[in-house]
C-alpha cells in the first residue's frame, strides 16, 4: 500500500525518467492516480497510525471510567475534548481514590495516552533537593525537628548550614544540647516510641525515606526514575490507601511542627529535657539488667 507522500516520489522520479525518455509523464497511470489523490488529498498513511493509536488511547480511557467512575461516565464523556474529560476524571477520581498529579487537572495540554499509559502517581518523599530547600526556605518547625537527626545523605556542610537556619529561632546554646552529628532514627525511635513525642521519630523516618509507605518513601527524582504501575484495582486499591496512611503520618509530623513553631525556644527545651531524661531512665534500666 502507497500513502500519498510515496506516490509523490514515485511521481518525480516518473516524471525525471520521462524527461530522459522523452516521454509524456500523463500517460503513466501511476502518475495519474497520483493527480488524483493530490486533488483529494487523503491522509497520509503516518496520519492514519496516529489516529488509530489516539482511538485506542481513547478506548482505555472509556475502560476506567467503566472500571473506577461508572456513575460519571455520561458527564464526563459529554465534555468538549480530551483536557476538560480528563480533567474531570481526575477531580473525582481524587474525591474517591487519592489525587493525581495537578497537571492532569489544570494542564491544558494533557491527551489520553499522558493519563492511560500507567497509573499516575504523587510522590512524597522529602528527597535531597527538599533538605536543600528546608534549609534554604522552610518552616522554623520542620528545620528544628530535622536538626535532631543526622543528615541523611552524609553532607556535614548541608547539616551545618541547617544549624545555622535554626540559630535564627532557637539558641546556640540550646542547640548544643544534641549530638554533634545528630540522632539516628534507630536512637531517636528507642527514646520516643510510644510516647507524647513519638511523631518526632516519625519525621526522622520521613527525611530518611523509610517509613515503609509507598509514597512517603518515594521522592520526585525516584518517581522519575522508576516504572509506573499499571491501572488495576488492585493497584489503585494499595495507593488508595497508602495515601490516606501518608495523609495521617502527615497529621501527626505537621502537628508538632506546629508545636516547635508557635514556641521554638521553650518547646525545644522541653522536648530537649524529656529526652535526656528518657536516655538516663534506659541507661538505669540497661545497668540493672546488666548487674
Amino acid at each position: 500500500m502507497f500513502d500519498l507522500d510515496t506516490l509523490y516520489g514515485m511521481n518525480e522520479r516518473a516524471s525525471r525518467q520521462a524527461v530522459v525518455e522523452r516521454k509524456d509523464p500523463a500517460d503513466k497511470p501511476l502518475l495519474q492516480l497520483a493527480d488524483k489523490l493530490r486533488s483529494r488529498r487523503p491522509p497520509s498513511i503516518r496520519t492514519l497510525l496516529s489516529l488509530i493509536e489516539d482511538n485506542r488511547n481513547y478506548g482505555e480511557f472509556i475502560k476506567l471510567l467503566d472500571e473506577f467512575l461508572p456513575e460519571r461516565k455520561q458527564e464526563i464523556m459529554k465534555l468538549t475534548g480530551p483536557q476538560q474529560q480528563i480533567a474531570k476524571f481526575a477531580s473525582y477520581f481524587e474525591d474517591r481514590y487519592f489525587p493525581l498529579p495537578w497537571n492532569f487537572k489544570e494542564d491544558d495540554d494533557q491527551s489520553y495516552y499522558d493519563l492511560v499509559h500507567s497509573l499516575p502517581l504523587i510522590p512524597l518523599g522529602f528527597g535531597y533537593q527538599d533538605y536543600d530547600n528546608l534549609v534554604a526556605d522552610g518552616y522554623p518547625g520542620f528545620q528544628l525537628m530535622t536538626f535532631f537527626f543526622r543528615q541523611p545523605y552524609d553532607d556535614a556542610g548541608a547539616r551545618v548550614a541547617l544549624g545555622e537556619a535554626c540559630a535564627d529561632h532557637v539558641p546556640v546554646e540550646l542547640l548544643k544540647r544534641l549530638p554533634d552529628n545528630g540522632f539516628t532514627t534507630e536512637e531517636m525511635h528507642r527514646l520516643l516510641d510510644g510516647t507524647r513525642y513519638k511523631a518526632l521519630a516519625m519525621w526522622g523516618d520521613a527525611i530518611n525515606l523509610s517509613t515503609g509507605n509507598d509514597l512517603l518513601d518515594t521522592d520526585e527524582e525516584m518517581m522519575s526514575n522508576s516504572v509506573l504501575p499499571e491501572w488495576t484495582k488492585e493497584n489503585v486499591a494499595h495507593f488508595t490507601r497508602e495515601w490516606q496512611k501518608a495523609e495521617k503520618y502527615q497529621q501527626e509530623t505537621d502537628a508538632l511542627s506546629d508545636k516547635f513553631e508557635k514556641q521554638p525556644v521553650a518547646f525545644f527545651k522541653k522536648v530537649m529535657d524529656y529526652i535526656d531524661k528518657r536516655m538516663e531512665e534506659l541507661d538505669g534500666r540497661n545497668a540493672d539488667y546488666k548487674s
